[in-house]
This record gives C-alpha cells, structure tokens and sequence, in this order.
C-alpha cells in the first residue's frame, strides 16, 4: 500500500480533505536526456481490488498519475489529461512497480491536500 497525500487534477467530484483509492496508477518520467530515448516514459499498474473498501468507507475510486517531478509544463498537463488523472502524487508508481516485481498486490490510499 502506498499511503499519503496527493493533489487534485481534474476538480470533478474532489475536494481538498477527501481519500481516494487508486483504481490505476499511471507513471510518466520526464526529461531522458540520453540519445535513442523518448522524451518520456510511460507506463501503468492495476490496483489491487479494493471494492469491499470503496463500500464500506465511502471513498473516492481514482486514477493516479505519479511522476518524478514536481514542475508541470503543458506536455505534463496533456500527458495527465490523456490518461484521465484525476490526481497526481511522487509515490505511488514505484511502490507499484515493485509490488509486480515481487507479484504482490497493490493500491494507492492518499489524502487530497493541494489543487
């Protein structure tokens, strides 16, 4: 499980002080300065399923997008549009990288803190 916070990208039905867990956790890496390599790498993990959680808590069932940077240009913003992120976090795709590396299941919980 990767626990902690996380920003909002689409305003749609979330607000600042809600929970959410991850439905899917997209990654995009940014900036490969290395000659042969796309501009960005990209990438996704399913979450575990988490819906006897989602029921009994009333929580919100997100997509997460996680990257290796805090700044956002306007490729970052349509990347995130494209894959229909409706939050951003640092975290959650390396701990699920390493949960289908050890073929253990997965999900992001997070608390919205910033738009």
């Amino acid at each position: 499980m990767s626990v902690g916070t996380a920003g909002i990208r689409n305003n749609g039905n979330l607000k600042i002080g809600d929970i959410y867990i991850s439905k899917k956790i997209y990654f995009y890496d940014r900036r490969f300065n290395t000659p042969n390599y796309q501009r960005y790498g990209v990438g996704g993990y399913l979450s575990m399923d988490t819906s006897m959680l989602l029921k009994k808590f009333n929580i919100h069932n997100e997509i997460v997008c996680s990257s290796d940077s805090f700044e956002e240009d306007e490729t970052d913003r349509e990347m995130m549009k494209k894959l229909d992120c409706n939050v951003v976090d640092m975290e959650a795709a390396g701990v699920a990288w390493v949960s289908m590396l050890t073929h253990t299941p997965m999900f992001a919980m997070k608390g919205i803190t910033s738009k």
